[in-house]
């Protein structure tokens, strides 16, 4: 779109146009249009990135700084372009926060307004609602896999049929639990939480959460692999087939993360910041172990949950160890009494426990306690 080229580069534009833009080389630049346009798309493709993969900027931190310096040297070439001025940058970002705080005391006024509308019953309601479509998903793929024999097929037919006819029962019955709820809650995507937020906007949340966990994850993960795989090359036979299998287990967790398409907030379940293709009502089929099954806010589970906790609770308390009481001297003699005093109840304190032995005790009192070399008197000195 010129008629001159970069120095050293005559056959090449001075100006170029990329992404709508126009651009040209700095006085003295080296770069060519083709290595600003690479070393450009680098830069946003790695900080693009590195919002669903945090560690990418420190992988490609040397390629990030060497597209940068290829950058600087080329500049807008609109005519009468000129960069903003420091006041003129401050000017801008004051009006953008303005902006931006307005609309967060918007979003936080009709928050509050959808706090003081907050029906718990319906609340209840849609997460059973959820429950239980995950519910009716888990039994309709059984009664198939029961049905086209893909499911036990060595089942004997009678066995089969009458495993089907139940779960038809069962079908029926949890879409007739579906269609009150549907009923009672309406819209779900209508029903707010206590604090006044939609299920929209707890995705998001739970998005922005799930990115740093699983960021988080995925370099605590590499770490753990790291260390066992060192682990298995310097244990002996006994303990190798151990570890590995362990390091295994890690790693295999490792990649699925690493490996995850980045997600977007409609993806997510707004109960529990997990994403929402995790939840089923089986538990099973998870081979990444990265927690896949029921929501812990759905009621259903969660009541199993809780009940599971108190039997873990009461179990452990029926088997703790009782508590050792702390040992206590077998007399004290407080300071400021007389010699007198003082060698009268030393001589009793002798006659009931021969052998004791004097100890100094705190705020300058004499303790007496047991000889550790004597043989316990009672069970009290055991």
């Amino acid at each position: 779109m010129s008629n001159a080229g970069p120095p050293g580069e005559a056959e090449e534009p001075a100006v170029v146009e990329i992404d709508g833009l126009l651009r040209k080389p700095c006085p003295g630049a080296e770069a060519t249009a083709a290595e600003f346009e690479a070393a450009r798309s680098l830069f946003i493709e790695v900080h693009r990135e590195a919002r669903w993969n945090r560690w990418v900027e420190a992988e490609h931190a040397a390629d990030l700084e060497t597209a940068t310096a290829v950058m600087g040297q080329w500049t807008r070439a609109e005519p009468g372009f000129r960069h903003k001025t420091p006041q003129e940058v401050e000017e801008w970002l004051a009006s953008w926060e303005a902006e931006f705080e307005a609309e967060r005391a918007e979003q936080e006024r009709q928050r509050r307004v959808r706090a003081a509308e907050y029906d718990e019953r319906r609340h209840q309601a849609r997460l059973a609602l959820v429950e239980q479509q995950s519910i009716l998903k888990a039994q309709v793929a059984e009664r198939t896999g029961l049905q086209e024999k893909t499911r036990f097929p060595g089942m004997e037919e009678r066995r089969r049929a009458a495993e089907i006819a139940m779960l038809d029962a069962d079908v029926a019955e949890t879409e007739a639990n579906i269609v009150a709820l549907m009923g009672e809650v309406g819209d779900p995507e209508t029903v707010v939480d206590v604090n006044g937020w939609l299920p929209s906007h707890r995705r998001e949340l739970a998005l922005t959460d799930f990115i740093y966990w699983r960021c988080d994850e995925v370099q605590r993960l590499r770490g753990e692999v790291d260390r066992l795989t060192a682990e298995v090359g310097a244990a002996d036979r006994t303990q190798r087939r151990e570890l590995r299998a362990e390091a295994d287990r890690v790693r295999r967790r490792f990649e699925a993360l690493r490996a995850m398409a980045p997600l977007e907030a409609k993806d997510m379940c707004p109960d529990c910041f997990r994403p929402a293709v995790w939840h089923g009502w089986s538990t099973f089929g998870d081979p990444a172990f990265l927690g896949c099954g029921p929501c812990p806010a759905w009621p259903r589970w969660s009541a199993r949950l809780r009940c599971l906790h108190e039997m873990l609770s009461s179990f452990q308390k029926r088997h703790e160890p009782a508590a050792v009481p702390k040992p206590q001297p077998l007399a004290v003699i407080p300071s400021g009494k007389s010699i007198d005093e003082v060698i009268e109840e030393l001589s009793r304190i002798r006659a009931e426990h021969p052998g004791a032995e004097v100890r100094r005790g705190s705020r300058n009192r004499w303790e007496i306690w047991p000889s550790e070399n004597a043989a316990p008197h009672s069970e009290l000195d055991r």
